[in-house]
């Protein structure tokens, strides 16, 4: 055959899929080490400023012990951190591509400062799809609860990744092409004092309470530049920002074709955080 269509790397096979499906249900024994086995004080503190969180509620014990929670307490995602499962790494299927695509999470508490975390994951299922981009592919979806020393159940989560033929993906995607026929975005002198004025005025929200009928779907959060240093970057959350809006569009959409109005999901563990809500500054 020629090059261009050569077949370099394994393809998803009946066999393969049958072989996986056998783990549905079974726990994992065997797994790679985590991140962070214990929400210590300098984990929780890492972590947060790692994502850009400077909540004085993750970082500041003098402020945490003056809230319902008497200490410091982890932000909800620090759990990516204690299982490797949670955040992309699947069994099964040996050299096909596999991309993590999300995660659907149910927090039922807080983690706290010095908590031990421990998991339990096992693969949920299997659904087949044709895709455009890379032909055949399999969504991997594993279930995952976490517990603190105690046994008390933190949180669980469904983790899945897209299992994807490379060879496909090579010769047939093309997701990318437009992109970089573009023309270098250059900002002028206004638009970058734009970004600046923003990233000074970035409000700190910590724990200032959100409350759900204050939110509506398609509701535009405040701008954040705070990380967008290089113009493809800057270009990147203006892009993100639009697809975003598309995407609440068609949502609206569906919802209206199934004659449904859309609803958040609450959750008392993450409310309770929010409503210790204080601005950083009225805390220092």
């Amino acid at each position: 055959m020629p090059s261009s269509t050569q077949q370099m790397f394994p393809k998803i096979t009946q066999q393969g899929l049958d072989d996986l499906r056998r783990r549905i249900g079974v726990p994992i024994t065997d797994t790679l080490e985590p991140w962070c086995h214990e929400a210590t004080r300098d984990n929780i503190r890492h972590y947060a400023h790692g994502i850009g969180d400077d909540n004085p509620l993750w970082c500041d014990p003098a402020y945490a012990a003056r809230t319902r929670f008497r200490g410091i307490v982890a932000p909800p995602s620090f759990l990516f951190a204690t299982s490797r499962i949670i955040s992309g790494y699947v069994g099964g299927l040996a050299g096909v591509h596999a991309m993590w695509a999300g995660a659907d999470w149910t927090w039922h508490q807080p983690t706290r400062r010095n908590d031990e975390i421990s998991t339990e994951a096992w693969l949920k299922d299997l659904i087949e799809h044709e895709t455009r981009f890379a032909g055949r592919a399999v969504q991997q979806i594993y279930h995952v609860t976490f517990r603190n020393q105690n046994g008390d159940l933190l949180a669980e989560a469904d983790s899945w990744c897209f299992r994807t033929e490379r060879d496909h993906a090579r010769e047939q995607g093309r997701k990318y092409t437009e992109v970089k026929a573009r023309a270098p975005r250059r900002y002028s002198d206004e638009e970058l004092a734009e970004v600046y004025r923003l990233y000074a005025q970035e409000e700190i929200r910590g724990a200032t309470p959100r409350y759900w009928q204050d939110v509506t779907v398609g509701e535009a959060l405040p701008k954040m530049a705070k990380a967008a240093t290089a113009e493809d970057l800057q270009e990147a959350f203006t892009s993100h920002f639009e697809e975003t809006e598309r995407q609440v569009e068609r949502l609206e959409q569906v919802f209206d074709v199934l004659s449904e109005r859309p609803r958040g999901k609450k959750c008392d563990g993450i409310m309770g955080i929010l409503e210790e809500g204080v601005a950083f500054k009225a805390a220092a």
